[in-house]
């Protein structure tokens, strides 16, 4: 077997020239006669076969056109790459559903901040409805006593002026038919007006006392249904601990001990009332 370069004689299995120093590797060899084939030879010039290929084994295979490679690798590639992409685009699609969903099942913890200003808002609200309703439940049980202290004196007052009748009418009894008569009429007369005043006109004061800068009407210093009537601007009681004051014209009526107002209801002079009075003993 010659060398295609220097026409020097060689083995049939070398892979260099032992006089050029060329690579023979790179080059076919007949699959008959072994000599080397030079690029673009399809048939041996020494023995006439047909030009085969070797692997890198040593075995002969026919060498397959580009173009068909080509062909079959762009289909099959393409339709991979199709497969592939489609795939993923599912895989990430069902990932998105799925943290949608928990996200909107799951539960969400309220903002430690705002939780504490709510429980701080229905605290504060809470101790001001406490505080309006023990005000409102004081007012209505001082106008609960007043009424019932109202009431007592009504009554006591109504007792006394029966008592008072009854004397009368007795002492009226041993006199002529005439006087009695008359007192009957009296009697009568003063029934109905008993009857129609009001609970703060009831009693007729037995005594006037004038103290500076208001008249008292009633039995001074004890009376459970006095009348104090100023004069001019003046504390209503001494011992009164919110020293309110009284303006010229205005009254009140209620019980006193010992020259002290114990409790009793302020009016105006327009005979309006102004507020209940509370002292105690």
């Amino acid at each position: 077997m010659k060398c295609i370069f220097c026409n020097a004689e060689i083995d049939q299995d070398a892979q260099f020239c032992p006089n050029c120093g060329k690579d023979l590797s790179m080059y076919d060899r007949c699959s008959k006669c072994g000599e080397l084939l030079e690029e673009g030879t399809d048939f041996c010039p020494h023995c006439g076969t047909r030009k085969t290929y070797r692997n890198l084994a040593g075995t002969q295979t026919p060498k397959q056109s580009p173009s068909s490679n080509n062909k079959l690798f762009g289909w099959k590639g393409i339709m991979g790459v199709i497969a592939l992409l489609a795939l993923l685009c599912f895989i990430a699609y069902g990932a998105v559903v799925y943290s949608c969903d928990r996200s909107k099942n799951q539960p969400h913890d309220p903002d430690p901040d705002y939780a504490e200003a709510v429980d701080s808002d229905s605290i504060e609200n809470a101790e001001k409805e406490l505080l309006e309703k023990q005000k409102q439940d004081s007012l209505a049980k001082v106008v609960d006593n007043l009424s019932d202290s109202i009431a007592h004196i009504s009554d006591s007052l109504n007792k006394a002026k029966e008592i008072k009748e009854e004397k009368v009418r007795r002492s009226n009894s041993e006199r002529p038919f005439a006087a009695s008569s008359s007192q009957s009429n009296h009697r009568t007369s003063t029934g109905s007006s008993r009857r129609a005043a009001s609970v703060r006109t009831a009693s007729v004061p037995v005594s006037s006392r004038n103290l500076g800068y208001a008249t008292f009407k009633g039995s001074w210093p004890n009376d459970v249904n006095g009348r104090m009537v100023f004069k001019s601007s003046h504390v209503i009681d001494s011992k009164d601990p919110k020293g309110r004051v009284a303006e010229a014209g205005d009254y009140v009526i209620g019980e006193w001990a010992d020259g002290h107002l114990v409790q009793g209801i302020w009016y105006g002079a327009d005979n309006q009332v102004k507020g209940s009075v509370i002292i105690g003993r």
